[in-house]
């Protein structure tokens, strides 16, 4: 059970413990540090609340089945000491202010450090907060980002399904980074072994092509829960969606384009490798779905957003 009591420093979930961030560390031979053997989650605050908290912390576990991980905890427990860690931290947001809940479950130590038993045992589960970096990408929602293909191919389906969200995204972080060396407000677009259209840096992507959202299939794509709400807000407007493939070619002929995440739900593209999306600017149906889901959460999420860069 957590003390009831405030400090200055956040404080994080180790392993049975709730220790200072100072404190939460972790061996060197663990699989998490060693060859990123883990699986996680991010769940973001809406006001201070976790917004999918249950549909986060499902697919945590459905990773967890899928990468042989016992976390040696329930889903109930999981949810438990997630809001219990952001209730330890809550008095450390300032206005304005929300938090990513990241839940991290890697399979403990690497066996061949086990000299006196090598096999995979005690994992390391560790629930930490982590304030939302709006400045980061605040304005986009006003100019729109810019989409890039890098050279890197997701990793195939046939390999490692992308439906188990794992820490291991060497594809991704050197997609990220080609696409800041190209373009500073350059977001990485990987495509796949087909050239299909996959996904991004933590974020799935949608087109809107003569009013139909399209959204690449969950073939080779994670599912995203972001991903999901667009699809779930989509239908309630009657606006229709397509899972499909979707090449470059569609990409660069589309009226309007946008990233989904948990961070910062849907985010407008206006440039895919240079080309202009429809008018150059977020486009309609772009705008009337984050609009629909800051009804949702109640909360104007692109006004929380710009509020963060009008700071001194």
């Amino acid at each position: 059970m957590l003390e009831k009591k405030k400090v200055k420093e956040r404080i994080v979930y180790l392993d049975g413990r709730f220790v200072p961030e100072s404190q939460a560390t972790i061996s060197i031979f663990d699989t998490a540090f060693h060859n990123a053997y883990m699986v996680h989650e991010a769940i973001r605050t809406f006001n201070g609340k976790l917004f999918k908290l249950e549909q986060h912390t499902a697919r945590l576990f459905r990773s967890l089945r899928c990468a042989r991980i016992d976390a040696a905890m329930g889903p109930s427990e999981m949810k438990k000491i997630s809001l219990e860690v952001l209730e330890a931290n809550q008095h450390l947001l300032g206005e304005n202010d929300d938090y990513w809940i990241y839940q991290h479950v890697s399979a403990g130590v690497v066996p061949q450090f086990r000299y006196e038993d090598r096999t995979y045992k005690d994992s390391t589960v560790i629930i930490y907060c982590w304030m939302l970096p709006f400045k980061a990408y605040a304005r986009y929602y006003e100019v729109g980002a810019h989409a890039i293909t890098p050279w890197v191919r997701r990793i195939s389906p046939q390999c490692v399904d992308p439906k188990i969200k794992t820490c291991s995204r060497m594809d991704l972080n050197l997609g990220t980074r080609e696409a800041k060396l190209i373009d500073p407000d350059g977001y990485c677009l990987l495509l796949d072994e087909q050239t299909n259209v996959a996904e991004g840096d933590g974020y799935n992507f949608f087109i809107v092509s003569k009013g139909v959202l399209r959204t690449p299939s969950l073939r080779n794509v994670l599912g995203g829960i972001s991903r999901e709400t667009v699809m779930e807000l989509a239908k309630e407007m009657k606006i229709c969606v397509e899972e499909t493939d979707i090449q470059t070619y569609d990409v660069c002929n589309a009226d309007e384009a946008f990233f989904t995440a948990t961070s910062y739900c849907i985010l407008p593209v206006t440039k895919f490798n240079g080309i202009q999306i429809g008018q150059g600017k977020p486009g309609l149906l772009t705008k009337r779905l984050l609009e629909a889901w800051s009804n949702k959460v109640g909360i104007n999420i692109v006004k929380q957003a710009l509020s963060h860069l009008e700071e001194k």
